[in-house]
């Protein structure tokens, strides 16, 4: 076995500010009574977190019109497009637990598209955040385009402004590399792509960690953004990686000749999973040492 091995967590992962603000909404409104309770998709992008809420009787629905009248319907901290809260509000009572930096995003997207400008959305189109945003522009007014996409394919439409935006959970390398390009090559744009403090500094993190460890290990759900990007973040610092929703999927032949490992959490991730995820760790022979600030 290999020798004085080591744990490293790090520092910030877990929880954001947006996705525990949603949560805490939901876990008040069961409290006081709310029910039955709906959720307009996954509250937040944890397969752990909505399993506990639908075994609280908790109900996840795609649309409004799967909520029967006058009952209780939460939008999701990724936020809906007003289309959705027009069509709930005159018959469900919505709770909003849209992050606050969403919509700071939203309203951005819906005011450069009222002024006249084109909207340029950085962001995976499958993605309930940015349907949302998208849904706050006039029809016509604003493309999605992938952070992978090749820009050279991209032509503005003329005489009109450019409102760089972008989805909250992307790589902020890659956001900042496209708004520098895409700025290069057309005059008209006006940058305002960035990824949320949470994401950054969790990715910010993982590059720190990575000059640390030989291994790390990514709590998260396979289809949370941000915690795929944790994911490349790692691999692209050339160390090996893994994504695992739950600490059970660790494994210690992957581990047998490994000196140090690293642990982090996407930002929908709760604490007991994390905890959960140092124990299992631990019990291979791998201490926890204090944790490396991001």
């Amino acid at each position: 076995m290999t020798q004085d091995r080591h744990l490293f967590l790090a520092e910030p992962h877990g929880f954001c500010n947006g996705v525990r603000r949603a949560l805490d909404m939901v876990e008040n409104a069961l409290a006081a009574g709310k029910s039955p309770l709906y959720v307009l998709h996954e509250i937040v992008h944890n397969n752990f977190v909505v399993q506990n809420l639908r075994a609280k009787g908790v109900l996840f629905v795609n649309d409004p019109d799967e909520v029967p009248d006058g009952a209780f319907l939460v939008v999701s901290a990724h936020g809906a497009s007003p289309a959705v809260y027009k069509k709930a509000s005159p018959r469900l009572h919505v709770i909003d637990a849209t992050c606050p930096l969403v919509r700071k995003v939203q309203l951005a997207a819906e005011a450069a598209s009222q002024n006249g400008e084109s909207v340029l959305l950085l962001g995976h189109a499958d993605h309930p955040e940015v349907a949302g945003i998208v849904g706050h522009c006039i029809p016509g007014t604003i493309d999605v385009l992938s952070p992978d996409t090749d820009w050279t394919d991209f032509v503005p439409e003329e005489n009109r402004g450019i409102c760089l935006l972008s989805q909250t959970t992307l790589n902020a390398d890659d956001v900042a590399a496209a708004g520098k390009l895409l700025a290069g090559k057309f005059s008209s744009v006006r940058n305002g792509a960035e990824v949320c403090y949470a994401t950054r500094d969790r990715q910010r993190a993982v590059r720190c960690l990575a000059k640390q460890v030989e291994y790390m290990f990514i709590l998260g759900s396979s289809h949370s953004s941000n915690s795929r990007r944790l994911l490349e973040t790692a691999l692209k610092e050339n160390i090996s990686a893994k994504l695992v929703d739950l600490p059970e999927e660790i494994g210690g032949m992957e581990l047998e000749n490994i000196r140090c490992v690293g642990l982090t959490a996407g930002a929908s991730v709760p604490d007991e999973l994390i905890g959960r995820a140092v124990k299992r760790l631990e019990s291979f022979g791998f201490p926890l040492v204090a944790p490396e600030k991001g």
